[in-house]
């Protein structure tokens, strides 16, 4: 500890930084207990404000007090792949290269002995390079599982970088041991490590689309995951409404009590309770819409869980202020919420006018005629369904002209007379100039969501494309698998005339078959007919 010490003495001074030589001041010579963690924390929020976010104020004065420097000079190895962790390292100036190899065991058995470009070579490649106000090492301790924490790349100093000429050969790392990695800070990286998990299937819901990656991030905190298993009460009419819920997974039933009057054979009248359904939702759409675009407290209807089903909650409160205040997702919820406020008004009338039928049936047909759904469609306007109509009419019909095309080149290939190497050379070029066509429009197709039917068609039409230059121009694999079929042919055929042209060799009689059944047969009738004179 001493001889580390003596090192930081010597090396503190290569810095030019202010802060830099503030820090060193701080906490040289002095013991834990000692360290004016308030100082330290005010010099670290300005030269790596990135290594305290998501952090306990707790945390923060706890690295504050234990963390030490580390200082390495250019070339120097900080770890190699397969290594024991020792801890997290945060750079506060200069820079370190990432090397990834397929075999942490071949990493371990290199001679370090070697020259350095050769002792890199051998590291695997060369992934990125990390600069100032960037850490490294968690991830060794986040994918652990329970095991004793291995480094999974090797990191090599390169001072400040690859600058020509280079200004310092130095670099600068704050240090957190792996017990304090764990207590302190392990939590908050399997925090940001949840975060990205739950911002992934966000991204398939159409009301999020919209949103920058920075709001959806800030949408994702907001949420939490809730799972329940099938027939269990998501929400019930009148309880308190006060979230949102993002289906992921299964499938809600969304059902509502309409009291009636009816009169019985003395002519009394009753009030009567009747369950309807109103709708069904499943994976990428939301409920509660109601509730939180009229600002109701309480549930307008029940929603029970058809089967196991996962969703994502959010407040009401985090809604209004991360996404409604962006006018595109705005306006979706709005024509939602007249979609869904129109057919549940239309169900309790319904239901009230004929009491008799049958209420509790809703099928895909009538989902789609309530465009109750939170559907790309439904979140249009007329002239915004009419563009899209005629888009997804204009790529069909561009389908259908480069199908066209393919197919007359093939044709022409098989069919035309002229010299094949202007001929080939002609259906190569059309057939490139479809490639293009098919690119563009898949692009087109999953861009603007015309459709599964879509396509599916674009890339069946591909396949066709890959067919056709097949057949023009095959590749060298298939080239030689040709050649091998014709030789393997040929060379059955010629062992079977061989095989029926040859003569017996007991009987000296041909089989028509080539066998010798025959010759087997009068071998065995010779000795009986011989034998036969004896018994008389």
């Amino acid at each position: 500890m001493a001889e580390e010490d003596e090192r930081l003495d010597a090396l503190s001074n290569v810095f030019q930084s202010e802060q830099l030589q503030m820090l060193f001041s701080h906490i040289r010579h002095i013991g834990d207990r000692h360290r004016d963690v308030e100082a330290i924390h005010e010099i670290l929020e300005k030269i790596a404000p990135k290594l305290f976010s998501n952090l306990t104020r707790r945390s923060v004065m706890q690295i504050c007090r234990h963390f030490t420097i580390k200082i390495f000079e250019r070339d120097d190895v900080i770890c190699l792949q397969g290594d024991e962790s020792d801890g997290y390292y945060f750079i506060l100036h200069g820079a370190a290269s990432v090397y990834v190899a397929s075999d942490a065991e071949a990493v371990q058995a290199i001679d370090r002995s070697l020259p350095f470009d050769e002792f890199c070579d051998t590291l695997g490649a060369r992934l990125v390079t990390l600069e100032a106000n960037t850490g490294f090492g968690e991830v060794s301790f986040l994918t652990a599982s329970g095991k004793a924490s291995r480094r999974t790349a090797s990191i090599i100093s390169d001072g400040e970088g690859f600058v020509e000429p280079p200004t310092g050969q130095h670099l600068c790392c704050v240090f957190v041991s792996a017990e304090l990695f764990e207590l302190e800070l392990q939590r908050a990286f399997n925090q940001k490590l949840n975060l990205m998990q739950k911002v992934a299937p966000l991204q398939k819901f159409i009301l999020l689309q919209s949103l920058s990656d920075t709001e959806l991030v800030r949408v994702a905190y907001a949420m939490y995951a809730k799972s329940l298993v099938k027939n269990s009460i998501v929400a019930k009419e009148g309880s308190r409404c006060s979230f949102c819920y993002f289906i992921l997974s299964g499938n809600l039933r969304i059902y509502q009590t309409v009291t009636g009057k009816q009169t019985d054979v003395d002519g009394n009248e009753y009030l009567t309770r009747v369950v309807i359904d109103i709708a069904k939702l499943g994976p990428g759409d939301i409920f509660g819409v109601r509730e939180l675009m009229e600002r109701r407290s309480n549930f307008m209807r029940s929603a029970i869980a058809c089967q196991n089903v996962t969703m994502m909650a959010i407040s009401n409160s985090a809604i209004e202020k991360l996404v409604l205040t962006n006018a595109r997702c705005l306006q979706m919820l709005e024509r939602i919420y007249q979609h869904r406020s129109r057919w549940d008004s239309f169900r309790g009338e319904f239901h009230r006018k004929f009491p008799h039928l049958n209420n509790t049936n809703i099928d895909a047909s009538m989902m789609k005629i309530a465009k109750y759904a939170f559907t790309r469609e439904n979140c249009m306007d007329e002239r915004e369904v009419h563009i899209l109509a005629r888009r997804k009419a204009a790529s069909i019909k561009n389908y259908r002209r480069t199908l066209e095309l393919i197919h007359t080149a093939r044709h022409r290939f098989h069919h035309a007379v002229g010299p094949r190497t202007e001929l080939k050379q002609r259906t190569l070029e059309i057939l490139h100039d479809a490639k293009l066509e098919v690119v563009r429009g898949a692009e087109d197709a999953k861009e603007s969501n015309y459709g599964a039917d879509v396509a599916k068609m674009w890339a069946s039409l591909h396949k066709e494309l890959q067919d056709a230059r097949d057949e023009v121009q095959p590749t060298r694999r298939k080239r030689h698998a040709a050649k091998r079929s014709k030789i393997r042919s040929a060379s059955v055929d010629a062992h079977a005339v061989r095989r029926a042209s040859t003569p017996d060799k007991r009987s000296g009689v041909t089989s028509p078959d080539g066998s010798e059944d025959d010759a087997d047969d009068a071998d065995d009738a010779a000795p009986a007919t011989a034998a036969a004179p004896i018994e008389n």
